[in-house]
């Protein structure tokens, strides 16, 4: 696994591998790669959007003041 950032709060993650989960040294969380995976697309799916909502918004405001 490339990443082994805890994608909650950045801490180190550590793997069992008799549970076969990664638990996070920090914040805990214990997860699956799979998990894990699912969880950085969700966060970074999250951040397109958010990028994608504050271009709108300047488009908006920038279109708004040529008036």
């Amino acid at each position: 696994m490339p990443d082994m950032t805890c994608p909650e709060c950045g801490g180190r993650l550590v793997y069992d591998p008799v549970t076969g989960y990664y638990s996070c040294t920090s914040c805990g969380l214990s997860a699956t790669r799979a998990q894990l995976a699912a969880l950085r697309e969700k966060k970074r799916d999250a951040a397109v959007r958010e990028r994608s909502r504050q271009r709108d918004y300047l488009d908006w405001w920038v279109s708004s003041k040529k008036r």
